[in-house]
């Protein structure tokens, strides 16, 4: 044995195909999320943008709760783009009212979704925040705003179960069976220096340590612990030395499936995972009677699993959707 490895409590079934699944958070909820995706798991990956600090993801989760919309209020022109303090720049526009029809139509989609949630993958990034002067509210997303627009908070674990809680008890008030998965992202925050990311992320092991202690449906996945004791090692880390690489994410989602899933799903998972790859596959040339072939083949084979699995059909829609974006 080579490497410490850490100890995972199995939870076979909790996560099947067909289940409604939101994963939400930093830029490891991106990470863990698109692999599921491609195994064509029915997931929305971070659908309100890369959200770091607790609040910012307990606002989002509480407004489409609620689905109260966004108004002209709640945006704000800056360098040419209409932006919202709450949403990833991704929603941005150059149009006030895109802008807001962006945002709003998240929020519309996923409150009438929620009743339909089964799962809920939360990734904490940091504890810490960054807070308008304007409005005393966490942003999001600082959209390149100066820095005298904000000012720095540290927040404590307690201050996040007490949000969290919150949020999560307006969610299951529409979706009333949710369960909820927390992990800490193992990225450091290598600006804020780094003895002060590790106080970070250590206020935000607690508060999901104490979260799944006040709530059974709740669970710990230890993303955090699989990247700095399994892999701790910088061939796990991409060129930046920050961000885990592409094995180092394939191995964290891979603990993490095996033990949230049972062995049928994960044979299904492995299928899936040949199909969209095959849908991803751009030949040199695509007029070639190979090309044609195999196109003919890789729909011959989504349709197949489709039959045999109906509950692929909403994923793999969607999935195909994107990729011909």
């Amino acid at each position: 044995m080579f490497f410490t490895e850490v100890k995972i409590e199995r939870n076979p079934g909790a996560i099947r195909h067909g289940d409604k699944i939101w994963s939400i958070g930093s830029c490891f909820a991106d990470e863990i999320g698109r692999r599921m995706a491609d195994a064509l798991f029915d997931i929305r990956v971070n659908p309100c943008g890369t959200l770091y600090n607790p609040f910012s993801i307990a606002n989002a989760l509480t407004r489409i709760a609620s689905g109260t919309p966004y108004t002209g209020a709640d945006i704000f022109l800056h360098n040419g783009l209409w932006h919202c303090m709450d949403f990833h720049s991704s929603f941005s526009r150059a149009d006030a009212s895109e802008a807001l029809a962006a945002i709003n139509g998240a929020i519309t989609a996923l409150h009438a979704e929620l009743p339909r949630l089964r799962l809920l993958m939360v990734t904490f990034g940091s504890a810490r925040a960054f807070i308008d002067n304007a409005t005393c509210n966490p942003a999001g997303n600082c959209h390149k705003l100066p820095a005298s627009r904000f000012h720095v908070r540290d927040f404590a674990a307690g201050e996040i179960v007490d949000t969290f809680t919150e949020a999560i008890t307006l969610l299951r008030q529409t979706a009333p069976g949710l369960r909820v998965i927390y992990t800490v992202s193992p990225i450091r925050h290598k600006a804020y220096g780094f003895h002060a990311d590790r106080i970070s992320k250590a206020s935000l092991l607690i508060a999901a340590d104490e979260l799944c202690r006040r709530d059974t449906a709740s669970l710990y996945f230890p993303v955090y612990e699989i990247m700095n004791d399994e892999l701790r090692d910088y061939r796990f880390y991409a060129a930046d030395m920050i961000h885990p690489s592409e094995v180092a994410a394939d191995h964290i989602c891979n603990r993490f499936l095996h033990s949230q899933c049972d062995d049928t799903t994960i044979s299904l998972a492995e299928e899936c995972i040949r199909l969209t790859r095959r849908i991803g596959h751009r030949p040199i040339n695509a007029y070639t009677p190979e090309a044609e072939a195999f196109r003919r083949a890789t729909t011959e084979e989504a349709a197949r699993l489709c039959r045999e699995h109906p509950e692929l059909s909403e994923a793999l829609h969607r999935y195909d959707k994107a990729t011909k974006h």
